[in-house]
């Protein structure tokens, strides 16, 4: 990771562009190894080099951040949180990822780039640089083009849990396809809380405390993800 919070590199380079010559001091801040340049010293000896991103899971990388540290990984099927179809992005905030079964904060690390642009819904592939906040894993993703629709996901334009927030003890399950939907509750922690197959629309959530919860559904072989909020 090259920090420059003081502007001194003015080079542009883009993405593939290989640099050598870069002079700088390198310290570690929350855990990430970084250098600080001093001097704009970098030389582009090549351009147009093809990356490897490495497919890695949620889990992979809570486990072990630092193997995967500053490297370029890929999460698939993955949902944000707190999308809901209108919700943007903040600058230097964390947005949480999950998978249905664990989470992972993707940060907007590189500001500007993701201001006013609308949380992505549904199941997506993720790319972005691995990092972390004090053992904690983090991804930054580089660009709006970083996310791209998953191979398992699928448009459900009337798809909504009513009411949301609810504190009705259950919420109606609305999708425009056809047949019985298999509904997981999941605790922010990741602990499954509910697993049943809803043939009515009608998830009963009465045993479930207060909290926001992930809600992840399978239909037709296909899956999506939502945030829950009971009261």
């Amino acid at each position: 990771l090259i920090y420059d919070s003081e502007d001194v590199i003015t080079t542009t380079y883009n993405i593939g562009d290989m640099i050598t010559g870069l002079k700088g001091y390198t310290e570690e801040v929350n855990g990430v190894l970084r250098l600080v340049p001093f001097v704009d010293s970098g030389v582009i000896a090549s351009t147009g080099n093809s990356i490897t991103v490495q497919v890695v899971t949620i889990s992979e990388l809570n486990n072990d951040p630092d193997t995967y540290e500053s490297t370029l990984v890929k999460l698939e099927n993955v949902s944000f949180v707190d999308a809901d179809g209108t919700a943007t992005f903040s600058n230097g905030t964390n947005y949480d990822l999950t998978d249905g079964s664990f989470t992972i904060p993707m940060r907007t690390e590189f500001y500007g780039v993701f201001t006013g642009e609308v949380i992505p819904s549904g199941t997506i592939d993720v790319t972005g640089v691995s990092g972390e906040y004090n053992g904690t894993a983090q991804v930054y993703a580089r660009t709006v083009s970083d996310f791209s629709l998953s191979t398992n996901s699928f448009e459900l334009s009337n798809f909504n849990l009513i009411p949301n927030p609810t504190n009705t003890g259950f919420v109606t399950i609305k999708s425009n396809q056809m047949g019985a939907v298999q509904a997981q509750v999941f605790d922010l922690l990741g602990k499954e809380v509910v697993n049943t197959v809803v043939n009515n629309e009608r998830l009963d959530v009465s045993n479930l405390n207060a909290g926001v919860y992930v809600v992840k559904l399978t239909q037709n072989k296909n899956t999506t993800t939502k945030k829950l909020i009971i009261q």
